[in-house]
């Protein structure tokens, strides 16, 4: 959705995203720099060991903040009203090497994909579904793919036959509008969910 990339820039977030990126950098190489050059005295170790462990507890961490109409994953903006379904989900690897994504189905018929960065065992998956159930009303059932691009073709139809109802606002305004409230397409959309998916079991 082009709006909510818009708004993603205007916040700055690939900027803050690269700054981020360039000072877990100098942590990381002030870190290795130091252990390699055999520092002598323990003031310039401790510094080195700091700024190490910096850069790999740093990785470790998954930014998670909200706002009364958005809630912020990684630095992925996504507006609260516009999200139906979605959540964590579990991932297998031979190696154990995974980390965790979260995936969300827009009202827009637009999907998201986030990487929490982390694993996340499957009590802390069931939890984080459970709390986007209860605080945010997003129905934490996944469907398979082909399900759920069949999902996001209804969806995308009742957005797109809403935004034929509101010609000729245009669709950055409608946006703007359902961000604040989805109320009435997002009704439709969940009227239009399959049953096993509304229970989110």
């Amino acid at each position: 959705m082009k709006q909510l990339r818009k708004t993603e820039w205007r916040r700055g977030y690939p900027i803050k995203k690269n700054l981020a990126l360039c000072a877990w950098g100098v942590l990381a190489l002030a870190g290795f720099a130091g252990i390699l050059a055999r520092p002598e005295n323990i003031p310039s170790l401790a510094a080195c060991v700091l700024a190490l462990a910096g850069a790999v507890l740093s990785l470790r961490r998954t930014d998670f903040a909200e706002s009364a109409r958005w809630f912020r994953i990684n630095g992925r903006y996504i507006p609260k009203e516009l999200v139906i379904l979605g959540g964590a989900e579990v991932t297998f690897n031979i190696m154990n090497r995974d980390t965790t994504p979260v995936i969300f189905v827009y009202a827009t018929g637009d999907t998201v994909k986030i990487d929490l960065g982390v694993q996340a065992s499957v009590q802390k998956i069931r939890e984080l579904n459970a709390y986007f159930r209860s605080r945010y009303h997003i129905f934490p059932g996944q469907a398979d793919g082909k399900k759920t691009e069949e999902l996001c073709s209804i969806f995308r139809e009742i957005y797109t036959d809403y935004l034929k109802e509101k010609e000729p606002e245009k669709e950055d305004a409608v946006l703007a509008k359902l961000v604040k409230d989805a109320g009435e397409p997002r009704q439709k959309c969940i009227e239009k969910m399959p049953p096993y998916l509304k229970r989110g079991d």
